[in-house]
């Protein structure tokens, strides 16, 4: 007998601190061990009291506030969801015991009024209902996720519900306890009570997993309804910057989306991806850029990048619009991804106008007056393609400071604007051609070719560069002094060859101006 009340002391001590742990959880209060320590002893106490009184509606009443006042006393928070936990435990003990008292009575054939007022069966149905009670709360330990212990805490009108179901079941339960006094073994009150205490208990649990399933719904479609007010936010401001979104299947080569100006483009929905962009191509694009895009827009090319694992590149042209025949710079982000339910590889295609940025980048990196490279730029560049054979001219003016001072200034700008004309015409525009100084301009020839004259070039130069310029009668002859020196693998700096080639431009000085001079290393 001792030994049977230590084990169901334990056992009861067990169920109370689980019990106050999830009372713990629940509130989002600090886990405090030494007070579930404290009211789970206080609460042994009081089971030891509950043996030696006859179990009666009184005796339940008496768990009942107990458990109430504790839970309200001890733990924060509103008192709603504090009382719903303080009932939680009751309507799981009443069910269970109504259940185990009812199993051990069918099984020993007795009436349940033995197994309540029968020392040892009475310790034995309330050992077995605690460790239950107990295996229970570490279950819903283990399956409740951490996040979903808070759900219900603060919602009110659902706490009222679940207060109104566990009352129900509470008041049904110890309405029907007075079968444990009748003496005689009735096998159908035996059964509803079993039934009943299973059905309690499944109502109990269906509302409790309700309340938490209820809540983690509306915390995921305010999560969901977050993300997506996010995702349009963000969308919209894309839409806005963008000239053209374009959604295509690359699978069907169909277009699947189409909005033009944050405009949906209707029209475009459906329709071929490679006729459409061919037809921009051919009629809008500029004559430079049609080669390479026809390319990287092509269908079959997205399919094999998508397949050598590259998702997202870019690429740029110029594009004219349709009333004028102004050229425009885009940008075009493609973005791709594979639906694996239809089996298809979807490409998102962003075309962004980067005419503001070109112009600012152009700015940087030109002359203001000749609109030729500026120096850094020209420095650069030439230090970038070095590695490439090339031919390097170093252009000096002869007599502009003169045709500044006599002529003035204006005139001077006009001259270098008409210097920089003869340069841009001269040579390719994959060529290097920078304004390095005030009298002086640098051409990089990239890769020349077999049939590429330098004698005849440097001639021609030397001409087109000589011009008169007169005001009243007053006149002044500029012409060029002109260095020029080969780029070759022993040549990797760029300020040796600026300084080869400015070399050979002194030697063109020393001989009289207006000439030029091909620099040789022999001598």
């Amino acid at each position: 007998m001792n030994n049977l009340i230590l084990i169901y002391l334990l056992i009861n001590f067990l169920q109370n601190f689980t019990f106050f742990h999830i009372v713990s959880r629940v509130l989002n209060d600090k886990p405090n061990i030494k007070l579930q320590l404290i009211l789970s002893s206080f609460n042994v106490i009081i089971a030891i009291i509950y043996l030696n009184i006859p179990p009666i509606i009184g005796s339940y009443m008496f768990r009942i506030l107990t458990y109430c006042i504790l839970t309200i006393i001890f733990f924060k928070g509103k008192y709603l969801p504090k009382i719903a936990l303080a009932l939680v435990i009751i309507v799981n003990t009443l069910c269970i015991e109504t259940m185990v008292v009812a199993t051990f009575s069918l099984a020993l054939q007795v009436s349940m009024c033995t197994i309540m007022t029968f020392g040892n069966l009475f310790l034995y149905s309330q050992i077995i209902t605690s460790g239950i009670c107990v295996l229970l709360t570490l279950i819903i330990l283990k399956l409740v996720p951490e996040d979903c212990w808070t759900l219900s805490r603060d919602n009110d009108h659902k706490n009222i519900i679940f207060l109104a179901l566990q009352s129900i079941c509470i008041v049904s339960i110890l309405a029907s306890s007075t079968v444990y006094t009748v003496s005689h073994f009735i096998y159908e009150e035996i059964i509803q009570q079993l039934i009943q205490g299973v059905s309690w208990l499944f109502v109990e649990y269906v509302g409790v997993f309700m309340l938490i399933g209820f809540e983690t719904l509306e915390r995921h479609k305010k999560v969901l309804s977050e993300e997506l007010f996010i995702k349009n936010f963000y969308k919209n401001i894309l839409h806005d910057k963008c000239e053209l979104i374009m959604q295509i299947n690359c699978t069907t080569d169909e277009i699947i989306e189409c909005r033009v100006k944050n405009k949906v483009n209707s029209r475009a929905v459906g329709k071929s991806y490679t006729e459409v962009i061919s037809a921009i191509i051919c009629n809008q694009m500029h004559p430079d850029d049609r080669a390479n895009t026809l390319i990287v827009s092509d269908i079959n090319y997205m399919i094999k990048e998508f397949d050598n694992q590259v998702t997202k590149y870019n690429f740029e042209y110029r594009l004219a619009g349709r009333r004028n025949s102004l050229y425009k710079w885009f940008n075009v982000d493609v973005c791709m991804t594979r639906n694996f339910e239809l089996n298809q590889i979807t490409a998102v295609l962003v075309v962004e106008n980067i005419q503001k940025e070109k112009d600012l980048l152009f700015k940087s990196e030109r002359d203001a007056l000749s609109e030729l490279y500026n120096k850094a730029t020209t420095q650069h560049l030439i230090q970038k393609y070095l590695h490439e054979s090339g031919i390097l001219f170093m252009i000096d003016l002869d007599h502009f400071k003169t045709l500044n001072d006599n002529l003035g200034h204006a005139m001077g700008d006009k001259a270098i604007k008409d210097i920089s004309g003869e340069l841009t015409s001269i040579f390719k525009d994959t060529d290097i051609i920078g304004r390095v100084g005030g009298d002086e301009f640098m051409v990089f020839v990239r890769n020349p070719s077999n049939k590429f004259d330098l004698q005849a070039i440097a001639k021609e130069l030397s001409q087109r560069v000589k011009k008169t310029y007169c005001i009243n009668d007053e006149a002044v002859t500029i012409s060029a002094s002109i260095g020029i020196v080969y780029a070759n693998n022993d040549i990797t700096d760029f300020k040796v060859l600026y300084d080869l080639a400015d070399k050979a431009m002194y030697m063109s000085k020393a001989k009289g101006k207006n000439t030029f001079t091909v620099y040789n290393r022999n001598g």
